[in-house]
């Protein structure tokens, strides 16, 4: 796929209105990314053993099938999800069938996308198929015909043709008589990260019969937006009445694109530059481009439309992580269908899918009509969703699940922002300096154009003015920073500045006052990603994730005191390894990452003394389940673990004298992604984590059990939060969140007891609290009040209850837990004082 994006950096002439069909759209990725090989899908597939197929539900007869009724469907369905979901599909099945289709379940794991075609040729061959919905991570056919290796649905439609892989390497070369008997629609939230496979498709299905049962909708109009190859939405006129069209190259871009995501269209129908990840808008102001709109912007934002065509240059390919066209249908409220390509994209207008559409058909047989007339050009496409549903759902000009937004209740962190308009991007990294007292923070930014790295200090009263890092022309990200615990402090990340065609690892010194000039790390044509640092009595580790041909490795290099070493590879088993981060504690190193065993994505763990080298593996998660994205921190003596599983739940082991604990299930009934741990002692640690797109959930270990979960951070959208510990225990947590221009900021949380920052006008003297004693404690601890005169006290737990409450003078106030009312169990408390209209608050830990 080199040559699409070569393409798109050379062709960037003016574009006539009216664009003739047939003329490519080029690949464009803001990112500079390049899609996966073939290869790497089919190892990963390999390890799901043989084919096996359980049919759940035989489909009734068909009694009479004319050609314009309802027919058989076929829900081939991923095991690894099925027992998740069956109360879902029961319910979906139950709709199709009150519908008029024969509706067959099937069950299947391992196995080829040529098993699944040839159990899906024999039930065309007995009359009456009407199409198949693949739920999970259902196999797909891979062609490589001159336009690169993409995959194929095309391929499960076919019911009759021949397909050709002459050299025997899974790709075919060439097919004949290829046009589609079947329909087939895509429900594949695998390698999306918002959510684990079984809570998005759950999701999917509720929004599903609320559309059918008329209680989502939105109005019955649809938007055509042309950013390239402006005068092919024509037809979209055949199917609505009310068609806003926008086309001005002056004005189409990310942003507005963006906010006309929110005004409501049920059809959306998108020309633009692209790659699997992204549209970019090439046309539009300011000159340099007009943005691109991210695949992590979707949930979010949650698009106000229901059905999609995506005209744009592999934005469906859905083989890659958090891909565009698929993330469309997984957000929260809305999304139901995207139709889109796994290939560089073509011109078409669309006539047969319209005038099909316009004519009572449902989106399988729309799609299926258009495709068998434009398979020359087209023949990548994918339909994403439910391929029988219709247009045209109950037009009641509004939405019907609601309007998103934060969740209910209060939370019980102050929070406030760091940047204002800089277009941060969210997923911080943080590290504490002991040297100099300060915690400093990172993340990408697209100030002010394209991709950099934006930084920021605090002395844990006030945050410095955020500066862009080593501002390069070309693509900085994914940044991480780190130190010696000496006073060199460094932020390490990848970037494409030398080389266009893959990513290396670029580092920044802080010399006290300012980042010094970029040095490279790494060169060549492996791909450097994802790094991340810590370090602490003189060293430092710097690891990352290395991407060569379709292998996965974990590398680094130490250093010393004087030198950063040679490279090393620290695991290169035969299995991925993926999602490096490290962490010091008591002298020695701590390493997580995600790895392939057996099958399985599990959590790996490593550790290394003051000197390195690293040690052997160790698996530190349960074998099976869809383990990712891991976290490691330190309490100064053993090592902390989060991660998340395969059903969305968020687990944190712990290390003791004894090795690794099993892990807990700290997230309770919450569904979450991408969490942190920050450990301040063996008795006090927090995890957090995302949960949905607009709250930032946490749970607190206080000596003996974990509490929470509790909403700690909400907003209209917020991003994955990095956690950090100052000098004095405070804890800090670094975020994006989205802002009402629909751009995000990087914010900073810390925790409070309600939620509730000082307001108004405080009465003469000073308000505080202080702690006199251990803490954390066991039976009773002396909290110090400086107040102007009485004020009230209240003790809470970490879920915002009121545990007890007292009238108090300035001085010292022993409060007693055992006898505050009852039994008071281990974990962690908040006192807050309150005084006139001002507040202040200090967090305790109580032992058992």
């Amino acid at each position: 796929m080199r040559a699409f994006f070569f393409a798109a950096l050379l062709g960037l002439a003016p574009m006539a209105l009216a664009t003739p069909e047939g003329v490519e759209i080029q690949y464009m990725d803001s990112h500079g990314r390049q899609p996966s090989p073939a290869s790497e899908w089919f190892s990963a597939r390999a390890m799901e053993g043989p084919y096996h197929r359980v049919v759940v539900c035989d489909a009734p007869a068909l009694e009479d099938h004319g050609h314009d009724a309802p027919g058989k469907v076929i829900l081939v369905v991923d095991d690894a999800v099925y027992g998740g979901i069956s109360g879902s599909l029961s319910t979906f099945q139950t709709d199709l069938e009150g519908e008029g289709y024969s509706v067959e379940v099937w069950q299947v794991s391992g196995g080829t996308a040529e098993d699944i075609r040839s159990d899906l040729q024999d039930e065309y061959n007995a009359g009456g198929l009407d199409g198949a919905i693949l739920i999970g991570d259902i196999p797909a056919g891979w062609q490589d015909n001159g336009y690169g290796e993409y995959p194929v649905d095309l391929f499960l439609m076919d019911m009759d043709g021949t397909w050709t892989d002459s050299d025997g390497d899974g790709l075919y070369e060439s097919n004949s008589g290829e046009d589609p008997e079947i329909w087939v629609g895509r429900l594949t939230p695998t390698y999306i990260t918002a959510g684990s496979s079984v809570a998005l498709l759950n999701n999917y299905f509720a929004k599903n019969h609320a559309y059918r049962m008329g209680t989502l909708s939105l109005p019955d109009r649809a938007l055509a937006y042309e950013e390239a190859f402006t005068g092919l939405t024509g037809y979209l006129d055949d199917l609505y009445d009310d068609v806003t069209t926008k086309n001005d190259p002056s004005s189409t871009n990310a942003d507005d694109f963006k906010a006309e995501l929110m005004n409501g269209y049920e059809w959306v129908h998108l020309i633009s530059h692209s790659s699997p990840w992204g549209s970019s808008f090439h046309d539009g102001a300011p000159p340099e481009g007009g943005g691109t709109f991210d695949y992590f912007e979707v949930n979010p934002l949650d698009p106000h439309a229901l059905f999609y065509v995506l005209n744009c240059c592999s934005n469906g390919r859905w083989t890659e992580v958090d891909n565009l066209a698929n993330g469309y249908i997984w957000c929260e409220t809305y999304g139901l269908a995207a139709l889109a390509q796994t290939k560089v994209d073509y011109t078409n207008d669309f006539q047969e899918y319209y005038t099909s559409l316009a004519g009572g058909s449902n989106l399988g047989d729309a799609y299926r009509a258009w495709l068998a007339n434009n398979l020359y050009k087209e023949d990548g496409a994918v339909l994403f969703g439910d391929p029988t549903l219709k247009p045209h759902g109950q037009s009641i000009g509004a939405a019907g699940i609601g309007e998103g937004g934060s969740p209910a209740g209060t939370d019980l962190w102050l929070s406030d922002p760091i940047t204002d308009g800089l277009h941060s991007q969210g997923r911080a990294d943080t590290y504490y300096d002991p040297s100099s007292g300060q915690v400093f923070a990172t993340c990408g930014t697209s100030e002010d154009r394209r991709a950099n790295i934006l930084a920021t200090r605090s002395d844990s009263d006030s945050w410095a003015e955020p500066v862009v890092v080593c501002y390069h022309e070309y693509w900085d990200w994914h940044p991480t920073v780190g130190g010696d615990g000496q006073g060199q402090v460094w932020i390490a990340w990848q970037s494409m500045r030398n080389n266009h065609e893959t990513y290396d690892i670029f580092l920044s010194s802080w010399n006290g006052s300012s980042w010094e000039a970029a040095d490279q790390l790494t060169s060549g044509d492996p791909f450097e990603v994802e790094p991340s640092m810590d370090g602490g009595g003189g060293h430092a580790w710097l690891v990352w994730q290395k991407w060569e041909n379709t292998d996965t490795n974990i590398e680094g290099t130490m250093w010393t005191g004087s030198e950063w070493t040679t490279i090393e590879t620290i695991s290169g088993q035969d299995g991925a390894e993926r999602h490096p981060d490290v962490a010091y504690g008591g002298g020695r190193y701590g390493l997580v990452y995600q790895a392939m065993r057996d099958g399985d994505w599990v959590v790996a763990f490593r550790d290394a003394p003051d000197s390195g080298p690293f040690g052997s593996e160790e698996i530190i998660s349960p074998a099976s389940g869809e383990q990712r994205y891991p976290r490691i921190d330190s309490d100064g003596a053993y090592f902390w673990a989060t991660w998340q599983n395969g059903e969305g739940e968020i687990l944190c082991a712990r290390e003791t004298s004894g090795g690794w604990e099993s892990p807990v299930v700290v997230s309770g009934a919450d569904v979450g992604c991408r969490p942190d741990v920050e450990a301040v002692s063996p008795s006090e640690a927090t995890v957090c984590w995302s949960q949905g797109s607009s709250a930032i959930r946490a749970a607190e270990y206080g000596g003996s059990n974990w509490t929470g979960p509790y909403s700690a951070l909400t907003g209209d959208a917020v991003d994955d939060a990095s956690l950090v510990a100052d000098g004095s225990g405070t804890l800090w947590a670094l975020y994006g969140k989205r802002g009402a221009d629909l751009q995000w900021d990087l914010w900073a949380g810390t925790p409070d007891p309600t939620g509730v920052a000082e307001a108004g006008t405080a009465p003469a003297g000073r308000l505080s609290l202080g702690l006199v004693g251990r803490n954390p404690f066991h039976g009773s601890i002396g909290i110090e009040v400086q107040a102007p005169g009485r004020a009230d006290l209240g003790i809470y737990d970490v879920t915002g209850r009121l545990v007890s409450s007292h009238r108090v003078d300035p001085g010292v106030f022993n409060w007693n837990a055992a006898a505050a009312g009852g039994s008071i169990p281990a974990g962690v408390y908040y006192a807050r004082v309150e005084c006139g209209d001002r507040a202040a608050s200090v967090r305790m830990v109580k032992l058992p």
